[in-house]
């Protein structure tokens, strides 16, 4: 089924049972990092958006260390202003650090839960993030992968926050089966999975299988595309590839 995005916005709508339990459609700032955070902001809600997620990364205009106490109220209130639920809070972690790397992503991980708490503290966003690694090195490296997260997930513990770990077909974890195995070794309600079908589609797998599969654990759900140009797979916006968008409603 071909859906234009504004249709896409409609049917998901009327997938809800009730209005309490609604989910909200957002999107995601990591793709408007040359854009001012207010604009970004206003854009969004222009457009009509639900919800945002903003990108923490470094280089990215929410990074948390740019955000002082008084920046962080006035984009609180902003958030509600505009009609904007703050969804998410992006980060991209390399799992497999030295030990460097691993405090600092801790440390990462603190500053990104006392965001989600200044920013909304009513109605916390999920943190997510990928776990990096290559492609083929899951089973050699799955063991200090879920030790690793289980320490982001004592991080998450303390805040209160939940943590939604993304496969991603770049990285090592990369299929239903490995996050399935992760969760279970962690063992922490806070540690959940996002999914995103397009990087299953990505290695022709089953949409309806990956589902359920995964949708028990899974706290936040991105639309995302696929289409194959001169050979390669290409990321794409929702309605702009081959995602069958009224079977993932």
């Amino acid at each position: 089924m071909n859906l234009s995005r504004r249709e896409l916005i409609v049917l998901l709508a009327s997938q809800a049972p009730a209005a309490k339990r609604r989910v909200p459609l957002g999107f995601t700032l990591y793709g408007m990092r040359s854009m001012p955070l207010d604009d970004a902001l206003s854009t969004c809600a222009r457009i009509g958006y639900d919800a945002v997620e903003l990108a923490l990364m470094p280089g990215w205009p929410a990074e948390p260390k740019l955000l002082s106490p008084a920046a962080r109220r006035q984009l609180r209130g902003r958030l509600r202003e505009l009609g904007l639920v703050l969804a998410a809070l992006m980060e991209n972690l390399a799992v497999l650090a030295d030990d460097a790397g691993h405090a600092a992503n801790l440390e990462r991980l603190r500053r990104a839960c006392e965001l989600a708490h200044d920013l909304s503290p009513d109605s916390l966003p999920v943190i997510e993030t990928i776990l990096g690694g290559k492609p083929g090195e899951w089973d050699a490296i799955r063991v200090r992968v879920a030790e690793c997260v289980a320490e982001w997930g004592r991080v998450m513990t303390e805040h209160g926050v939940v943590l939604a770990v993304k496969p991603h077909v770049g990285n090592a974890m990369r299929t239903p089966e490995a996050v399935v195995w992760l969760l279970e070794q962690v063992r922490n309600p806070l540690v959940r999975a996002a999914y995103d079908y397009s990087h299953y589609q990505a290695q022709d797998m089953d949409m309806r299988t990956t589902m359920d599969m995964l949708l028990p654990s899974t706290s936040f759900i991105h639309l995302k595309d696929t289409r194959m140009e001169g050979g390669r797979r290409e990321w794409r916006l929702p309605g702009d590839g081959t995602v069958d968008y009224a079977e993932y409603a």
